[in-house]
């Protein structure tokens, strides 16, 4: 029925963001004059690394929840096959118990 799949590797771990802002802000810091613009520098590079592990963090979840609605669809249609025979079985006794031996 459903497919035991292990979680891939993240991406994004804190480390690769770690070093991604870090990277981010050297290249950002030279074109800053004042120490209000280097702090600003300094907090959209985290802002930025950490956007990257959020998507992907989002795109993770919806993958999760399209399998979720996938097994529930599965579940459903199957649900719906073994009704439809148990309707038949019991429309065929009814039949059965309403003609004379």
């Amino acid at each position: 029925m459903a497919e035991n799949k292990s979680a891939p590797e993240p991406f994004w771990p804190a480390e690769k963001v770690q070093a991604v802002a870090e990277k981010l802000y050297r290249e950002m810091a030279p074109l800053m004059k004042t120490e209000g613009e280097l702090l600003l520098a300094h907090t959209v590079s985290e802002l930025m690394a950490a956007h990257f592990q959020i998507v992907e963090a989002l795109m993770a979840a919806r993958r999760a929840d399209e399998s979720a609605c996938d097994l529930s669809n599965a579940l459903k249609n199957q649900f719906n096959v073994q009704m439809d025979g148990v309707s038949r079985r019991l429309e065929e006794l009814e039949k059965r118990r309403r003609r004379p031996l």
